[in-house]
């Protein structure tokens, strides 16, 4: 059962729900997974606070930057999303979150092989690669596969330097991997990504610069200085589908950098890191370019 079990979703006063390839059921009170309200585990609110404190090693205050943007990582990379109510300062800003009202503990996992489809991609192109896809769909797990693949001296052999800034993605502990990694591979660890980025370059001259979620304009910047070194880029980004990637102006930004010469579009289904589709990047730049006309813009 644990293995297929992807999210553990806490809320106070209501039941433990797992949520996994099955769908989502209630963690049953023997132990298993059922659909039976009677025979769920409840979750009450201390419990729940509780659970809050030891995923943050009974030191809120040194997560606190984190949790403002709704989220910690625990050790092996695991994040916990958090809800809660916000306490914000005079000018609007999140500066804490109390009442802690539900978590959502998702599993990070390695699934060894499942950035094989890519590396034929990688292969055929001296240019990068940028994944996107709605939440859960898989997109750190494979950046964690293709970090594995590419700086493995078995396979790959390549110098690799990883940006992870929420450390999920080669979480760290005591100076150690906590997933496998080549014996090629470097890791930033909690550096913001547009200096993560540019140390990256600067000091570590890897063939592939990885980072996941790519969100800013800075960001977009790092990543056009580092392409125009010749580091290959590979990194993700948040889009739900082919309409979403044609309408998001910061993936317009990221591929007129030209980082990136395939996108590859993951879609969420019950086996994670399943490949939708593969797009050319100036076949989609030219629709992105007939779209924009046509809204008039």
């Amino acid at each position: 059962m644990q293995k297929q079990v992807w999210e553990l979703r806490l809320r106070a006063a209501a039941p433990l729900v797992l949520c996994g390839q099955f769908g989502s059921a209630f963690l049953q009170k023997d132990g298993t997974m059922g659909q039976t309200l009677s025979e769920a585990v409840f979750v009450s609110a201390a419990e729940l606070q509780d659970c809050f404190h030891r995923l943050c090693s009974f030191s809120v205050h040194t997560h606190q930057q984190d949790i403002v943007h709704g989220f910690v990582t625990t050790h092996g990379g695991h994040r916990v999303g958090i809800c809660g109510k916000a306490v914000c300062d005079a000018a609007g800003q999140v500066v804490a979150v109390r009442d802690i009202s539900s978590l959502n503990l998702r599993i990070a996992r390695q699934y060894f092989g499942c950035a094989a489809p890519l590396e034929p991609l990688l292969k055929k192109t001296d240019g990068g690669l940028l994944l996107a896809g709605p939440p859960s769909s898989g997109k750190t797990t494979m950046l964690r596969d293709l970090a594995l693949r590419l700086s493995d001296f078995s396979h790959g052999n390549s110098k690799v330097c990883v940006v992870d800034t929420r450390q999920e993605l080669i979480p760290m502990r005591s100076a150690v991997p906590q997933m496998q990694t080549g014996f090629n591979c470097d890791v930033l660890a909690g550096y913001p990504k547009a200096l993560g980025m540019e140390i990256a370059v600067r000091a570590m001259s890897p063939a592939y610069l990885l980072c996941d979620e790519l969100l800013t304009e800075e960001e977009l910047e790092a990543v056009r200085q580092a392409a125009s070194t010749g580091v290959r880029m590979i990194a993700s980004v948040h889009a739900a589908n082919r309409a979403d990637l044609l309408a998001r102006p910061l993936i317009h930004a990221l591929l007129a950098t030209g980082a990136f010469c395939k996108v590859v579009l993951l879609k969420k289904t019950p086996a994670p890191c399943t490949v939708e589709t593969v797009f050319d990047t100036k076949e989609l730049q030219n629709e992105m370019g007939t779209c924009t006309a046509g809204l008039g813009l």
